[in-house]
């Protein structure tokens, strides 16, 4: 892809995932020969009208593509959007989505897929639930953090990833204890580990962007995808990803709760 962003906070996505799972699961179809512009195609559909071949958005939406097909690594695709400003005096924020869902048809969060790299370390003392103290082998690379939690039972090739398996705690102060490293963490962890087990720290996110542009006239967005990587892996799909609809994020800025956005061309090309 163009770039992989992930500028959104981690507390919006979670508000937003259970829609964009129950649009994955309307049905699926291959990724050629599909009709973006028909308005049974997408969920929901407020503020949003299907007129003359163009799909019109007036204020902020989300629009979830009901299609979901199967993700190929070994593929190529071309992800293509034109988008228009049509009426407002700020510019629209228009982010283009892949929704990244695994072999089950659930949504990937990103703290998943994003480990912090050179960040892996073995636990040095056993962990037990309600400790806010872990001792590990070395953490000379990691950083004090508020968001993405600790990954245990990682691997180093990151052959564990999307790695689901999270302490859902972060460090508050790390130091060196004799030979070990003492991390202090912002809440007690829920479950207990031993000693030797490998840990790392993980990064937060949000939407799987492959697109996002501040529209003051048209554009016109292009992506392209093939293989799969961890984040941030620009041209990549997020590592575990099966299946995917497309979302878009339309008047996405504050500024453009008035703008008009027309959308008349959607592919999906897959080679």
């Amino acid at each position: 892809m163009g770039k992989t962003l992930m500028p959104e906070r981690w507390d919006k996505m979670k508000k937003t995932a259970f829609f964009l799972t129950l649009a994955a699961l309307s049905f699926s179809v291959n990724a050629a020969e599909f009709d973006y512009m028909d308005a049974k195609n997408w969920h929901p559909r407020q503020n949003v009208t299907f007129a003359d071949g163009a799909i019109t958005v007036t204020g902020k939406a989300q629009l979830n593509c009901r299609k979901v097909f199967p993700v190929d690594p070994a593929k190529k695709y071309t992800i293509k959007v034109t988008a228009a400003r049509t009426s407002g005096t700020k510019p629209s924020l228009v982010y283009v989505v892949l929704n990244p869902l695994d072999g089950s048809r659930r949504w990937i969060s990103a703290n998943t897929v994003s480990p912090v790299p050179g960040t892996e370390t073995q636990l040095t003392a056993p962990v037990k639930s309600g400790d806010k103290v872990i001792f590990v082998k070395d953490a000379s690379k990691w950083k004090l953090s508020h968001k993405g939690g600790i990954h245990y039972n990682a691997k180093a090739d990151l052959s564990d990833l999307p790695n689901a398996l999270n302490l859902n705690s972060n460090p508050v102060k790390i130091q060196q204890d004799g030979k070990a490293w003492k991390i202090e963490l912002d809440k007690p962890v829920k479950v207990s580990l031993p000693v030797g087990l490998t840990i790392r720290q993980a990064n937060s996110g949000g939407y799987f962007h492959v697109g996002a542009k501040y529209i003051f006239t048209t554009h016109n967005f292009t992506a392209s995808l093939q293989g799969n990587a961890a984040p941030p892996a620009p041209g990549k799909w997020w590592k575990g990803v099966e299946y995917t609809n497309l979302i878009l994020l339309v008047n996405w800025n504050q500024d453009a709760k008035e703008n008009t956005v027309k959308i008349t061309d959607i592919s999906i090309i897959e080679e």
